[in-house]
């Protein structure tokens, strides 16, 4: 990580950027997109440090009610804050996103934020008020998701390679991006952005893209 990606403004994140930003070790007030306006993606970075975080309740690990109790945080071996992985799907991150969101609203954050027009689906993150009160992300911080251990430069000794194959994959599939730096959640991370004569016009068939590049360059899979 970052698995952040900074891009010229009015471009909306894909579903990659947004999600893989959740992490207990973003600074609260960044966004996922490199400073482009994104409430959500906000939302999704602001949040306490670690050791202040609750655990999540007993016999569910990722905090959504639906999980086998299994997932544990990084090298503690304890049930801890829930986990992203490399191969998730994106059903699994909106339903870690979406369990943290309930948990928000329940301490008094409010629905009716920007985003998408119409209800928000099952297991989709909500569109909640900014800024988040305080007495809201405190009790919550157990469910905040951690990103995959992959793109963490502090356990990953082969990150840089990793990021630098993620950005060739993507070029190779059509997606103009270039290599960042971006300290927004570790000091040495790398991020990615848009050529500045690209011009993106499928962001649903991009978002796919994204994620298989993340999968085969920090796993090795295809």
């Amino acid at each position: 990580m970052p698995l952040t990606r900074s891009r010229p403004a009015g471009r909306a994140c894909g579903h990659v950027a947004v999600l893989a930003a959740v992490t207990l070790a973003a600074l609260a007030g960044l966004t996922a997109c490199g400073g482009t306006a994104d409430p959500s993606a906000e939302r999704q970075v602001a949040s306490l440090p670690a050791s202040d975080a609750p655990a999540p309740p007993a016999g569910d690990a990722d905090g959504t009610g639906t999980g086998t109790g299994t997932e544990t945080q990084a090298g503690t071996g304890d049930a801890g804050p829930p986990q992203m992985r490399l191969d998730d799907t994106d059903e699994r991150r909106n339903r870690l996103i979406r369990a943290w969101d309930d948990c928000l609203v329940a301490h008094g954050a409010q629905t009716g934020g920007p985003g998408p027009a119409g209800p928000v689906r099952e297991g989709q993150p909500l569109n909640l008020v900014e800024p988040i009160p305080d007495s809201a992300k405190r009790p919550c911080a157990g469910k905040l998701p951690l990103g995959p251990e992959e793109e963490n430069p502090a356990l990953n000794p082969h990150y840089r390679e990793n990021a630098q194959a993620r950005v060739q994959c993507l070029r190779a599939k059509g997606v103009m991006v270039h290599l960042v730096k971006d300290t927004s959640v570790y000091p040495n991370g790398l991020g990615y952005t848009y050529d500045d004569d690209y011009v993106e016009n499928d962001p649903v068939g991009e978002s796919a893209i994204e994620h298989a590049c993340e999968l085969e360059a920090f796993s090795g899979k295809k």
